[in-house]
């Protein structure tokens, strides 16, 4: 009998890869289009149940299957044991299907050439998995679970990218409202998914997420890819924003980040830097919310932290920043204590210094400079702050 709890493991976990998992009735008829309408949309809709019938008439039990069809489609299938359901995972794709490889691949396909746009759109959807072992050992793990061992199932690869077929209609079909809504609905779920990880500062869930970012899944609107990279990158960039003032950062954090990502795309020549653009724009505004959300800050102590942090070089003596806040300063250094758990001045001291490491490993500036940089006009006593707060001068480490 079939673990619900694993079962359910293990559709969460192909989840997080984007694949879309369907426990398929064996006794009924199913409206279920496990290529997600692919075939509808290319005016195959016969082909509909055989292509269900091929995946199932010869499966057996205590079997994995890897199946990848004429589309270059890949699925996994299981039938689930002593139960008349099967288990389907896909599709997904081990490459990254480009409108070139479509052109070149129409005739062997036998898709007309003018249907290339849509099956773009269609495989913008699909996750591209390009090194399958990890996945294969997710199944191999859920089938030594669910039989008991690695000797009581096999592991089958079926490869139908070359049948003999009927070639497709000549005639693009009428728009599918209902497929264009799903590739939408997709586009904005993924969109939101995203937000809501950075919102909340998911570093971990984020750094899995991007992983699976292609530049296949943002929606063509010109047809300069580079262009179409930048306009998403720039999309993307207002998104994050927002998500990571909704997780509490403050808008004088955000907009030193946005400005300086927004200048970063405007340099982006080529799609492979766009590709790591954006990843990297994501982990940064997730790592802001991580640092900067005020969320177990007291709107006092985030003002004071506020002001320590946008300007190392002002007044911040606490007499000095109490005032700005128009709170007593033994009121400011007793919460400032209890909710940073420094006195308020570590905490100055502590900044200046991140501050000034971070100048003399991006910057060429003397150590005299970097000191008045930081709020300190003495580079005897910055040095000597410097070594008590790392351990080494500053000269020491430049070197």
């Amino acid at each position: 009998m079939v673990d619900l709890q694993t079962l359910s493991f293990l559709r969460k976990l192909l989840e997080k890869r984007r694949l879309h998992t369907h426990l398929l009735r064996l006794d009924r008829p199913s409206e279920y289009l496990p290529d997600l309408g692919l075939r509808q949309m290319l005016g195959l809709q016969p082909e509909h149940q055989p292509f269900i019938r091929d995946l199932l008439k010869d499966a057996k039990h205590n079997t994995v299957y890897r199946y990848t069809d004429r589309f270059f489609c890949s699925y996994f299938l299981l039938l689930l044991p002593d139960t008349p359901e099967a288990l389907i995972a896909g599709p997904y794709t081990t490459f990254d299907v480009t409108g070139t490889f479509l052109l070149e691949k129409a005739e062997i396909m036998k898709i007309p050439p003018h249907f290339a746009p849509r099956l773009e759109q269609f495989y913008a959807q699909l996750p591209v998995i390009s090194e399958v072992l990890p996945l294969l050992n997710v199944f191999t793990a859920f089938g030594e679970v669910l039989w008991g061992s690695s000797d009581a199932f096999r592991v089958e690869f079926i490869d139908a990218t070359q049948p003999p077929i009927e070639s497709v209609p000549r005639e693009l079909p009428e728009a599918l409202p209902l497929l264009d809504m799903q590739l939408m609905e997709e586009r904005y779920h993924f969109e939101n998914q995203l937000m809501e990880m950075v919102s909340r500062g998911q570093l971990h869930r984020v750094e899995a997420f991007t992983e699976t970012l292609t530049s296949k899944m943002f929606e063509s609107r010109v047809a300069d890819p580079v262009r179409n990279l930048k306009n998403y990158c720039i999309i993307c960039n207002t998104l994050l924003r927002k998500a990571a003032e909704r997780g509490g950062v403050h808008p004088f954090y955000l907009d030193q980040i946005s400005s300086d990502f927004a200048q970063r795309i405007e340099t982006v020549h080529d799609q492979t830097v766009g590709l790591q653009l954006l990843p990297e724009m994501v982990r940064a505004y997730c790592r802001l919310v991580l640092k900067h959300s005020g969320d177990s800050y007291s709107p006092q102590v985030r003002k004071a932290v506020l002001l320590i942090e946008s300007d190392l070089t002002r007044d911040l003596t606490l007499r000095a920043v109490a005032k700005e806040l128009a709170l007593s300063p033994s009121y400011l250094s007793a919460l400032f204590k209890k909710e940073t758990g420094k006195t308020f001045t570590e905490f100055v001291t502590q900044q200046r210094m991140l501050h000034g490491k971070r100048l003399l490993e991006t910057t060429k500036l003397q150590v005299q400079t970097i000191a008045q940089y930081c709020g300190i006009p003495d580079v005897n006593y910055f040095s000597k702050c410097f070594k008590k707060h790392f351990g080494i001068t500053p000269r020491a480490s430049r070197e």
